[in-house]
């Protein structure tokens, strides 16, 4: 489980689950919608509410995973120049 997520725009490196209809073996829950293998909406660009992020499987088969991504926050402003 990921918790407290960024509310920044997922990016999906990989999602190598097993593939079933409705997403009912393994899935990641994000923003209470399930993503498997086979997604018919996609995950990439997905901003998280602030929910945790879920992973769930029944460990019958195997496969590569998945992998998300988050983008970097922006720098810090540079400090004031004294005047």
């Amino acid at each position: 489980m990921i918790t407290n997520p960024p509310a920044v725009p997922i990016s999906v490196t990989s999602l190598a689950v097993e593939v079933s209809t409705g997403c009912t073996f393994d899935y990641l829950i994000v923003n209470g919608v399930r993503y498997c293998g086979m997604p018919t909406v996609s995950l990439e660009g997905v901003v998280p509410d602030g929910t945790p992020i879920e992973w769930r499987t029944d460990s019958s088969k195997t496969k590569a995973g998945w992998e998300l991504c988050f983008p970097l926050p922006p720098p810090p402003p540079p400090p004031s120049t004294p005047s």
